[in-house]
């Protein structure tokens, strides 16, 4: 693809979206991160099989020793930026959310594996975590209740 980077749309802790091209391109902020990206491409592109409202993802590249994903760009005022700029219609936009809430929570996510297996392994190695914490955490962990939805 002879495309290139172009502005930087979003930024967060692990990642910064930027232009590519008519797509958008999501780069990693570690360079080690190929594992994860295409995990969460995976994750992304069976979440779009759904039918449920994301981007298509168009492939996993590296670009610059960083890991990426390639995404259709999704132009107009993000859904933040609507519910700020008219705080009266707040109402409406939460019942939007919770439709899409409801939406997403109608299917079953049995191919992505135990989310709580995942925050259990995550949990045990977070090294900023004093042990007796780690523990509170698990136990109620522990306690809660196996799910099978997205």
């Amino acid at each position: 693809m002879s495309e290139t980077i172009g502005r930087l749309l979003a930024a967060g802790q692990r990642a910064e979206v930027f232009e590519f091209g008519i797509r958008v391109v999501k780069l990693c902020r570690f360079t080690g991160s190929k594992r994860v990206t295409f995990r969460e491409a995976s994750i992304h592109a069976a979440v779009e099989a759904l039918g449920l409202p994301v981007p298509a993802v168009w492939g996993v590249q590296q670009i610059d020793g960083r890991w990426g994903i390639l995404f259709d760009r999704v132009n107009g005022v993000s859904f933040a930026e609507q519910m700020r700029s008219d705080g009266a219609a707040l109402y409406q936009y939460l019942q939007i959310l919770a439709r899409l809430h409801t939406r997403i929570h109608a299917h079953p996510a049995n191919e992505f594996g135990s989310f709580k297996v995942w925050l259990a392994t995550s949990i045990a190695r977070a090294i900023r975590l004093y042990e007796p914490r780690k523990q509170i955490l698990l136990n109620g962990l522990r306690d809660m209740p196996d799910g099978d939805r997205l």
